[in-house]
């Protein structure tokens, strides 16, 4: 029965405590025996009303114990209408139930097994009548089971159940749907006709690319490749498409006494170089400290890798694209111009080296042979280097081979306190960017508390909402950035706003002063540097102030070399640990890589860059260790 609004009860809308007057005309309806209890949405209707009176914390005890009577006596109408239910009786409802209902309808009648009664002959039928997205049904692994055939004939050659079964195979979802057995053949004529499909999704073609199960299929996913580079090419070609520019200039035009000058205009960068200035100073050291000053591959306060993926650094249409695949490293668009950017930049270093006739393997050589002998006492460091490599596919195929050399023998030190060649050659167990240890006992700590993940959040976030006040409106897209830049009194927020408020000065995260609402510095320090890098270095700041600020039993610490962050972005660019990675070091050790000497030559850039930084992480460790400045 309709209530005064013409709609039907929905328990999706209303909990028992606001929709209770609605509950109440319906169960008086249902005493006086004004309802047609063979009218499909009616007996939904209770269906509702039912979902909504399990819900106990809304009720007091007296009605409680009305209520439960009501229950009962809903649920007997509901059973005695689906076990009555016939093939055409069927066909009618669902040609009648209100579309509010409809998906409660079919997961009721597979719930309750009606299509078991069916005659198998009207199986295909009755799947085309419930018309409605695989999805609803595909979470029942029973009425799948029952209808596996069936399914398969009516969906396997369609763009929906493609989809769902691409996007089953790729996220690591909690709860899995039931879908129904394909053998090796079937999954291959499914992905190929989805492939050459005219309405084929990009962003599935991506997603075929990606999924490690799929790689059996070479061919499909090679089309894939080809299919999504040829959309996105007509998409630019179009101007549908939004460009962004790297462009970097060396010369000696900037006269204001800096080395670098960026500029940004229209979605292209420019970085200037002052070559004059670095030409001053042509010793290793000096050139090295370039990749964390005058580049900023690292914070030179925190000495983390600065290109690495960050949530904090997700834009709007980031939050909405980002694809969270199950063996997929996360981008945005800042991560790709960070990687633009650092690709440009290590580009012109590298000519410009060459031009002062220095060569980055002699660099990389001091570094691990002469450097860390005199500065830490670490000796017969080995690094095996050649320099008579003229082709770009010749010096990956060399290069790759450094850092299992730099893996194996610091993780060697840092366990045994000595370098000895015999120690290196018995350690014969891979060592994973992850698995490098660091010198520091006590090196990372990482959050583990949801009150500090809901400090961040509020602090931070652009979703929080508690940076919108009536004076200042939408001019601030924080909370942070409202406080850091207005004098605002708790009086500002909105009533709906104050309780989070006054639950961040409970914390200690807020205090007053002056009547006017500031920061406590230490700890916003603190959750910001967690905001921003996910991670806080111990050794840069004492681990007994840091939990005591942050007021937090739940955390974790390790002592590696690299973060998270920093062994994850390792891995997306060298090993075959993400199906979105660039598999550089595995196509050079298996020969598999493209031989095309400009495509070996980014590669090689990228290599380059990534010595570079396990360098200064190398570097920051070991000056942690003995308390002595970051600077090489």
């Amino acid at each position: 029965m309709k209530n005064q609004d013409n709609e039907y009860f929905d328990s999706r809308l209303y909990n028992i405590s606001y929709g209770i007057e609605k509950v109440m005309e319906i169960i008086n309806n249902l005493d006086n025996e004004k309802i047609d209890l063979t009218n499909v949405n009616s007996v939904m209707e209770l269906y509702n009303i039912c979902d909504v009176l399990v819900d106990e914390k809304y009720l007091n005890d007296k009605q409680l114990y009305k209520f439960k009577d009501y229950t009962y006596k809903m649920n007997s109408i509901i059973n005695d209408y689906f076990n009555a239910l016939s093939f055409n009786k069927i066909c009618d409802d669902l040609n009648k139930v209100d579309l509010t209902y409809k998906i409660d309808y079919i997961e009721l009648l597979i719930k309750r097994k009606v299509y078991e009664k069916l005659d198998r002959d009207v199986a295909d039928e009755f799947l085309g009548i419930l018309g409605c997205h695989p999805n609803i049904y595909l979470k029942f692994k029973g009425f799948v089971d029952y209808f596996t055939e069936e399914i398969k004939k009516r969906i396997i050659d369609t763009n929906i159940f493609t989809e769902v079964y691409i996007d089953e195979r790729y996220y690591d979802k909690k709860e899995s749907i039931a879908l129904p057995k394909l053998n090796d053949t079937e999954i291959g004529e499914m992905l190929t006709r989805y492939v050459k499909d005219k309405d084929a999704n990009p962003n599935y073609l991506n997603k075929i690319l990606n999924i490690k199960d799929f790689n059996k299929y070479e061919i499909v996913q090679f089309e894939a490749y080809e299919r999504k580079r040829n959309i996105f090419k007509s998409m630019f070609e179009s101007q549908n498409g939004v460009k962004t520019r790297v462009e970097l200039r060396g010369g000696d035009e900037l006269t204001n006494g800096t080395n670098i000058s960026t500029e940004f205009n229209d979605q292209r960068i420019l970085l200037t170089y002052n070559t004059k200035d670095l030409e001053k100073n042509l010793d290793y050291a000096t050139l090295l400290n370039h990749f964390i000053y005058l580049f900023e591959f690292v914070d030179f306060r925190t000495m983390l890798c600065n290109l690495v993926y960050k949530t904090s650094e997700d834009g709007t249409i980031d939050k909405l694209s980002v694809e969270k695949g199950k063996y997929v490293y996360f981008t945005n668009y800042y991560f790709n111009v960070k990687d633009m950017k650092s690709y440009v930049q290590m580009v012109f270093y590298l000519d410009f080296l060459e031009h002062n006739n220095i060569k980055i393997n002699d660099i990389v050589r001091w570094f691990f042979t002469k450097y860390i002998s005199e500065e830490f006492n670490i000796k017969d460091f080995e690094i095996t280097i050649s320099d008579n490599c003229t082709l770009y596919y010749e010096k990956c195929k060399d290069l790759v081979t450094v850092f299992d050399e730099i893996k194996k023998q610091y993780y060697i030190w840092v366990k045994y306190d000595r370098l000895d060649r015999k120690l290196v050659e018995l350690n014969t167990k891979p060592i994973k960017f992850a698995e490098i240890p660091s010198k520091n006992f006590e090196r990372y700590y990482y959050n583990e508390s949801l009150d500090v993940s809901k400090e961040i959040n509020m602090l931070f976030s652009d979703q929080s909402m508690l940076f919108y006040i009536e004076r200042f409106k939408n001019k601030y897209f924080s909370l942070y950035t409202l406080l850091l830049n207005e004098k605002i009194e708790l009086g500002d927020f909105y009533d709906y706003q104050k309780s989070s408020i006054e639950w961040l000065m409970k914390r200690g995260t807020l205090i007053t002063e002056n009547g006017y609402i500031r920061f406590n510095i230490n700890k916003v320090l603190l959750l910001r540097l967690l905001y921003e890098d996910g991670v806080i270095v111990l050794t840069k700041f004492s681990k007994n102030e840091v939990i005591k600020v942050l007021r937090n039993e739940k955390f974790r610490i390790e002592n590696t070399l690299l973060t998270k962050y920093e062994s994850e972005y390792f891995d997306y660019f060298l090993n075959d640990r993400y199906t979105n990675g660039k598999h550089i070091r595995n196509k050079y050790t298996h020969s598999t890589a493209s031989k095309d000497e400009e495509l070996c030559k980014q590669d090689y850039h990228t290599i380059i860059r990534l010595i570079i930084i396990l360098i200064i992480k190398i570097n920051d460790d070991l000056c942690d260790y003995h308390d002595k400045d970051s600077n090489i």
